[in-house]
């Protein structure tokens, strides 16, 4: 079957103009590149974006490298597609919680998923200006946003902090060992405090009281952080609103009453 497709995109590449190939390139059989992206997948959840080749990807499926580029001009045109696919999968939280839990529990499904996917973020940070996957995030963040009847100003507030925010662990080139992995060694630190205390004072004074968390959970802390200002930002707003109400109804009433 797969050397039936292959022979079929050779006999179209030398038949048809350059611009021909163009225009179909943006149209090409969606099983065919779904095969193509299903692969990409399974080697980047081996070896992260940096292991992505054209060459690997039409080995593992038996094709040319000619034959790969018949429906994706270059490597990145690849892998942006991967990362639609990606971004896509990732589930909306439930729409009748607050948003500020649905903000939360998207953000951090979003960081699980760039972990197990090592070199999505930086692709996709990298190539921010042009990226569709880069639209599918901002759009989400500010759907939650505006979903929970935020005012304009304070949903771009909000974008504006939250596009900033991501685990460091993200751009890593391969997959951390674990979740659950420690962001700090207090074993480490004890053993170069034992000669150069003095080099880091504030790590010897503080070291004993440093959590031992992973990562996760100080990416869960900081996001807390920012729903948290977002929230007194929304409640200082709509004590605001409800000041103004207040006296504009009561110069109605005193009015009323005169």
């Amino acid at each position: 079957m797969i050397q039936l497709v292959e022979m079929t995109l050779m006999r179209s590449l030398t038949k048809e103009s350059s611009k021909t190939r163009a225009k179909k390139s943006r149209a090409t059989n969606p099983s065919t590149v779904d095969l193509i992206v299903r692969a990409t997948l399974k080697r980047i959840r081996e070896s992260g974006f940096a292991g992505v080749s054209m060459r690997l990807i039409a080995s593992d499926l038996g094709l040319t490298a000619m034959a790969l580029y018949r429906h994706f001009h270059d490597k990145d045109a690849l892998l942006e597609r991967v990362a639609e696919h990606i971004y896509a999968s990732i589930p909306m939280p439930p729409a009748d919680l607050h948003w500020s839990e649905r903000l939360r529990i998207w953000f951090l499904t979003h960081d699980r998923v760039q972990l197990k996917h090592p070199g999505l973020a930086g692709f996709v940070v990298k190539h921010r200006l042009e990226s569709i996957a880069a639209m599918q995030w901002m759009d989400c963040v500010l759907g939650i946003l505006r979903a929970g009847g935020l005012h304009e100003e304070d949903v771009l507030h909000g974008f504006n902090q939250l596009s900033f925010l991501m685990n460091p662990m993200v751009f890593l080139d391969a997959a951390p060992r674990s979740l659950t992995e420690r962001m700090f060694s207090h074993a480490h630190a004890r053993q170069v405090l034992a000669s150069r205390s003095q080099q880091f004072p504030q790590i010897a004074e503080m070291l004993d009281r440093i959590p031992m968390q992973p990562y996760e959970a100080h990416f869960a802390m900081a996001i807390d952080g920012v729903i948290e200002g977002l929230s007194l930002r929304v409640e200082r707003r709509e004590r605001q609103r409800d000041a103004k109400t207040s006296k504009i109804r009561s110069r109605a009433r005193r009015k009323a009453a005169t």
